[in-house]
């Protein structure tokens, strides 16, 4: 009895982190996918730092996440768990942030699957930019959404642990603040 009720809780701590990850990863997809909207709706490509400033904010979301994780292994989580976990969060928010990108394209380039308006492609594109069917917009969104988001996690999550560790002079940590 006392058995199957450890191992219950086991299975009930790893969904609430699988749901942690998720809520984080949900965030910071739509943080990053907010610029991206008023990118589409201008369609223009001076205005291609707000995909950045997406990135930048997705950044701040991973901060939180991380602040959050710590917090709740008594500010002292292991260096190595915040590590794995950080990038955990990362890849949930870039899978979500791509995901909810390709439904902002479905949305805002009317026939983006199909053959899409001339009205709807991006607008004063230099000339070496990829070309496809919406003149690069599709392809400017993808790449910030994967390589941007991805780059600025991996740092946050390669900086932020050594920095909001409290106790800076050992990383013996107790079996509970190693857990994921």
């Amino acid at each position: 009895m006392v058995c199957s009720r450890s191992h219950a809780n086991k299975a009930f701590m790893k969904k609430s982190h699988v749901l942690t990850y998720l809520l984080y990863g949900f965030a910071a997809a739509v943080a990053y996918c907010i610029p991206v909207t008023v990118f589409l709706i201008r369609k223009d490509y001076t205005d291609s730092w707000m995909l950045f400033a997406g990135c930048i904010l997705f950044l701040f979301v991973l901060i939180m996440f991380l602040v959050h994780f710590n917090k709740k292994r008594n500010e002292n989580a292991a260096t190595g768990t915040m590590l794995v976990a950080g990038h955990i969060a990362t890849a949930t928010g870039i899978v979500l942030s791509v995901l909810l990108c390709f439904i902002l394209l479905m949305i805002f380039v009317p026939g983006f699957l199909g053959h899409p308006d001339a009205g709807q492609v991006l607008h004063r594109e230099p000339a070496n930019i990829v070309k496809d069917k919406t003149e690069g917009l599709a392809f400017m969104i993808f790449m910030t959404a994967t390589v941007g988001n991805f780059s600025a996690g991996s740092f946050v999550t390669i900086i932020f642990p050594f920095t909001v560790k409290k106790d800076q002079t050992k990383e013996k940590v107790t079996r509970r603040q190693m857990e994921l």
